[in-house]
């Protein structure tokens, strides 16, 4: 009974743990080249005046680097 007990609260803390860690391993280090990249080329445009083309220049470059928005 001791060691399915320890099996339990073992398998909980391992949920646990990667329950927590998911978010922060969610911005790799090539999502987040992209995300500054596409920006930067979607940045060129104003809002106020080219604010679907912003949108559609910074989703085309997610698109290319293989990231989701």
């Amino acid at each position: 009974m001791q060691r399915i007990s320890k099996t339990l609260a073992v398998l909980a803390l391992g949920l646990a743990v990667s329950t927590v860690a998911t978010p922060s391993f969610a911005m790799s280090g090539a999502r987040a080249g992209a995300v500054h990249s596409c920006t930067k080329q979607a940045g060129k445009l104003k809002q106020y005046v080219w604010g679907d083309h912003q949108i559609a220049k910074y989703r085309t470059c997610m698109t290319k680097h293989a990231q989701r928005e």
